[in-house]
């Protein structure tokens, strides 16, 4: 395990422009995870990196937060509708109180690769106090 890093997986939108959930939509055809719900893909690659993940989902999202917790996410609900986003980040944190650092991942980005979290974790575990990855020009 990452020496004391947690895994934080923002999934507690509500998807107002999309429609639906866009957590709950596949990956299409031609990606890799072709057919993964986007939400359990994010999932998937934080846990692949930091086994000790939160999912933070929003309510009468179970379906989601099964998908999550199946993958191995321990999940936490933010009971309010009202600028859920601002309470979604201090309710994972407070989940997660002897973590010694976290890593923020949004479950609407399933294309952030595992490898990528354990740059931005390596960084941390080195002394960081924030990290990112670099993409050379």
């Amino acid at each position: 395990m990452a020496a004391g890093i947690r895994g934080i997986l923002l999934a507690a939108g509500y998807s107002k422009r999309f429609g639906s959930n866009k957590l709950l939509q596949a990956l299409p055809a031609g990606v890799p995870e072709a057919g993964t719900p986007i939400g359990l893909a994010a999932a998937k690659h934080l846990l692949e990196a930091l086994p000790e993940s939160i999912a933070v989902v929003r309510p009468r999202a179970q379906k989601l937060g099964k998908l999550l917790r199946d993958a191995g996410c321990n999940t936490v609900c933010v009971r309010t509708r009202a600028r859920a986003w601002e309470r979604a980040l201090p309710l994972a944190c407070a989940r997660l109180p002897h973590a010694k650092g976290w890593i923020v991942a949004l479950a609407d980005m399933p294309f952030i690769r595992p490898e990528t979290i354990r740059i931005v974790t390596k960084a941390l575990q080195e002394g960081a106090a924030i990290a990112r990855t670099f993409v050379p020009r």
